[in-house]
């Protein structure tokens, strides 16, 4: 059977492989396409960008147009994908600059340059793009939440979140994670327990991810018996919780609850990571307990 005729089935294969990390026959079947079309060029450079091989996504994209083909929504989408650094900076903007008003009124484009422009440490930027947006919806509004967030900037983080309630945007779980951690970057522990209350109030507090992100909040806002409350009432932990938790007892200086739990965890099987050890060897310096430090040097 001759792929190099058979575009459509070629664009699928190419997929399908990239999807199960298959790149190499991703390549293979791209090479013998005859006719290829935005979707073949598309597919190949989703792959890459998924493979976090930048560089490739941008060369295949000249080609591309070296050969007539005009890229697509989806097309851009995965190139601004591969934008990841401060140093693909300038092929992100060059992206940006092609596309029309048509195409930055999408709100999944718009949501993709916001994400963008946060990675390469450009917040106005990211702010800029999402304030154009016409029609944005809760992925947009986390995308901007998470980019002040991811750049320490949390008042602006928690006044977005403010003015998504008033628009009446409903929360998700990525909202209040993010939100919760820019509670913890300002120490606001009013705002907080606020958050913590539409938690709860969302059927939210169950997620595993969401809780800790409770903890983790109570934890830096020096506020450990709250931490633990919320710690005790979870019907599952992972190792992220107790790490959370030990390390929320380090930021109070509660060296010996942090060893205590430690302990427990040990008891009930859970292998520690290289942060449990850290967080366990500066509550042993906290409170100079010399022996425990050995055991866990052990």
């Amino acid at each position: 059977f001759d792929l190099g005729q058979a575009t459509h089935l070629s664009n699928v294969l190419i997929s399908m492989y990239a999807k199960y990390c298959s790149f190499k026959d991703s390549i293979t079947v791209f090479n013998k396409v005859l006719n290829r079309n935005v979707i073949t060029w598309t597919a190949i450079i989703t792959a890459c960008a998924r493979r976090g091989q930048g560089k490739e996504a941008f060369v295949l994209y000249k080609r591309m147009q070296e050969e007539g083909v005009s890229p697509n929504n989806v097309t851009y989408i995965s190139l601004l994908g591969a934008c990841i650094t401060k140093e693909s900076l300038v092929e992100g903007k060059k992206i940006h600059s092609c596309m029309h008003d048509d195409q930055l009124a999408d709100v999944i484009v718009g949501t993709a340059l916001v994400t963008m422009y946060g990675r390469c440490e450009l917040v106005k930027n990211a702010r800029a793009v999402f304030d154009r947006l016409p029609n944005g919806n809760i992925v947009s509004w986390n995308a901007m939440i998470t980019v002040y967030v991811d750049h320490e900037q949390g008042r602006e983080a928690i006044s977005l979140f403010q003015l998504m309630q008033a628009l009446g945007l409903y929360a998700n779980d990525c909202t209040y994670i993010n939100s919760l951690r820019a509670c913890a970057i300002l120490e606001d522990v009013t705002q907080g327990r606020v958050i913590h209350t539409g938690v709860v109030e969302d059927g939210l507090i169950s997620d595993l991810v969401v809780a800790n992100a409770i903890i983790n909040m109570y934890g830096k806002c020096r506020m450990p018996a709250e931490a633990q409350c919320v710690f005790n009432k979870m019907k599952e932990h992972d190792l992220v919780t107790w790490n959370t938790m030990i390390g929320g007892y380090n930021e109070c200086g509660s060296a010996d609850e942090a060893l205590g739990l430690f302990y427990l965890m040990q008891y009930r099987g859970v292998p520690a990571n290289p942060v449990t050890l850290v967080c366990i060897l500066k509550a042993c310096s906290g409170i100079v307990a010399l022996a425990n430090g050995r055991m866990v040097h052990a």
